[in-house]
């Protein structure tokens, strides 16, 4: 039998016709919208039924989901003014260091089983709530898995603080929730001023033993410096300076000693020059000679006034000199020098005077014994001896003090180049001793504020807590939502109905259509006759369109309705649910406690009929 084609259909595309390949596409395409049409229209009850027995299977799974609560407070953490003004870090009062550890705080196990363990609240979480939890440690561990801390502000001194807690029960959580709110506050708080007591505690010993060290370095500090003179090159002694005044005076004394040399060499050039009186034979001139020799050059009243004057004119520049460290250009010493040099010069005139008036009274106290050239002479040369004397003491004495300030320079630049040579072991020790008190300075000050804070904190006006908003918690569970469940359901029902679907086609091998007929065969088709319907067939034809189909639909319709109708008010009204299926559960309950007595009462009278037969049996 030869195979009829049609030759449009054999006909190979005309590639040089863009339209009529794209015509071609489109026909294709509404080929294959019509065939899916077709399958859904024939196949629409092996996809509806699936779809709808899965979608309510998935709405009443739903139920026995577990649901998820979160409950919300927010409180605020601030300092007072009082406070914030105080200089403070980590050690000191800041919150900062709470901070870091505020959600391990909050989740402690072992603090909220401390919280937990008051009795009243763990009576009213066993007989209110989930009674499988008997323990306070359960129900701590199940706190600490939901609770979550989050910062709405965060600032130096200020902080909002939202705790979220998440459980089954959402009464439970919002007991719970502000529980642990309160327990958080109460325990920081208490924390706060256990660390703050114990730091400064810390820090006051610690400041008294660097006290300690402290006055130790600057005792051995203050020794060695009275040891070696001279050591603080910023704060030189009076000795460096006495130094200085000594090599002044040591000029000044040499100036003046050649000075006095020049004038005794010139007294004593002078004296051979005068008369020279012969000495007579009378015992008389022997007396008068021994009488006017340098030992009768007795000094009056006056003239050891002004000696005395003269030696507290020379103490006073000492004293000046050495208590307040002026030197020789100083207009008080010079002063006080010249003022020495006139009373040198009326010591000299007065010990000439004194030297005369003996001699005038010696010459009195003789009997009647006239003035002779010889007598003249005499008293000439002894008031020039006495004046070559006076100098050769003042000479002696100056010397003196020459040697004697000498050796006190000597003695002062030795300290000074042993307080050169320990000028480096001297820093150290300083810088030991700044270091201690800067030490000692911080320990004070981080005592000092820590006082305060405490202060502040006794007075409440330190580290405030406040409740901005209590527990709250909604009865709309945030595990499974309802537009997860309904996507979920959705793609379950509608996925089996389209691998049902697929199944059909794949193994169902009824020809229905005349392409079926012309792709299966590859024959063509002259004509088609429909279905002949008897009366039988009308009448079940019409007893399925008018009563199984629609029964069935309402079925699928009602249970999928009721399904997601339950499934959405164990979401959204929780309220509602419980008494939605309230009553069916009363009615199940009801039925079970009758059949339950019936059930047990058939058992034993088999029981007993059973035990009956068996002592009548031989």
């Amino acid at each position: 039998m030869n195979e009829m084609h049609d030759p449009q259909m054999n006909m190979p595309p005309n590639w040089d016709n863009p339209y009529e390949s794209s015509n071609d596409s489109f026909g294709n395409m509404r080929r294959s919208v019509s065939e899916v049409l077709r399958v859904l229209t024939v196949r629409k009850w092996v996809f509806l039924i699936p779809f709808c027995l899965a979608t309510s299977a998935a709405f009443v799974m739903s139920l026995y989901v577990p649901r998820r609560y979160v409950a919300k407070t927010v409180f605020e953490r601030r300092d007072d003014p009082v406070l914030v003004n105080l200089p403070r870090s980590e050690g000191t009062g800041a919150f900062v260091a709470f901070r870091r550890t505020l959600a391990n705080d909050v989740a402690n196990v072992q603090s909220l089983t401390e919280m937990i363990e008051e009795p009243s609240l763990l009576d009213q979480l066993k007989t209110r709530f989930d009674a499988n939890l008997t323990e306070p440690r359960q129900w701590a561990e199940v706190v600490s898995g939901g609770i979550d801390v989050s910062f709405l502000h965060q600032s130096p001194n200020h902080d909002m603080i939202e705790l979220r807690l998440t459980m089954g029960d959402p009464r439970a959580a919002k007991l719970l929730l502000d529980q642990v709110r309160d327990h958080y506050i109460d325990t920081t708080q208490a924390r706060i001023g256990n660390l703050l007591g114990e730091t400064k505690a810390y820090f006051e010993e610690e400041a008294a033993q660097r006290q300690a060290v402290v006055e130790q370095l600057q005792d051995d500090l203050l020794a060695f410096q009275q040891q070696h003179h001279g050591l603080n090159p910023l704060h030189p002694t009076f000795s460096f300076a006495q130094l200085d005044n000594l090599r002044t005076d040591l000029t000044s004394l040499k100036r003046k000693q050649s000075e006095m040399e020049t004038r005794l060499e010139a007294r004593r050039d002078a004296l051979p020059s005068l008369p020279v009186a012969q000495p007579k034979s009378s015992g008389f001139t022997a007396n008068v000679g021994t009488d006017l020799g340098i030992e009768t050059a007795i000094r009056s009243s006056e003239s050891l006034r002004l000696a005395r004057e003269l030696q507290g004119v020379w103490d006073d520049i000492d004293d000046l000199k050495s208590s307040r460290g002026m030197t020789d250009r100083h207009p008080e010493i010079q002063s006080l020098r010249r003022k020495a040099d006139r009373l040198m010069v009326s010591i000299e005139q007065q010990d000439i005077a004194d030297e005369q008036r003996a001699a005038a009274n010696r010459v009195l106290q003789l009997p009647m014994m006239p003035m002779s050239p010889q007598s003249t002479a005499a008293n000439m040369n002894n008031s020039a001896a006495v004046e070559v004397e006076i100098l050769e003491k003042l000479v002696a004495s100056n010397q003196e003090e020459i040697d004697r300030v000498q050796a006190r320079i000597g003695e002062l630049e030795k300290v000074q180049q042993e307080a050169f040579r320990r000028r480096k072991e001297f820093s150290t020790r300083q810088a030991q001793v700044e270091r201690a008190r800067h030490d000692l300075s911080l320990y004070r000050s981080y005592a000092d504020q820590i006082g305060r804070v405490l202060q502040a904190d006794a007075s409440s006006r330190g580290i405030l807590f406040e409740k901005i908003k209590p527990a709250r918690c909604s009865y709309i569970p945030v595990s499974p939502r309802l537009t997860t469940v309904l996507l979920l359901a959705l793609v379950t029902g509608g996925g089996l109905g389209t691998v049902m679907v697929l199944l059909s086609e794949l193994f169902d091998r009824t020809i229905r259509t005349r392409n079926q007929v012309i792709e299966g065969l590859g024959l063509p088709i002259l004509e088609s006759i429909d279905v002949i319907m008897t009366t039988a067939a009308r009448r079940k034809q019409a007893l399925k369109k008018y009563i199984l189909v629609p029964s069935a639909s309402l079925i699928l319709a009602v249970s999928v309705g009721t399904s997601g109708s339950l499934a959405y008010l164990s979401l959204h009204e929780k309220g509602l649910y419980e008494k939605a299926v309230a009553m069916p559960r009363a009615v199940f309950a009801r039925v079970s406690d009758l059949i339950r007595p019936s059930t047990i009462a058939q058992v034993s009278s088999s029981s007993g009929q059973h035990r009956t037969n068996e002592e009548t049996s031989p």
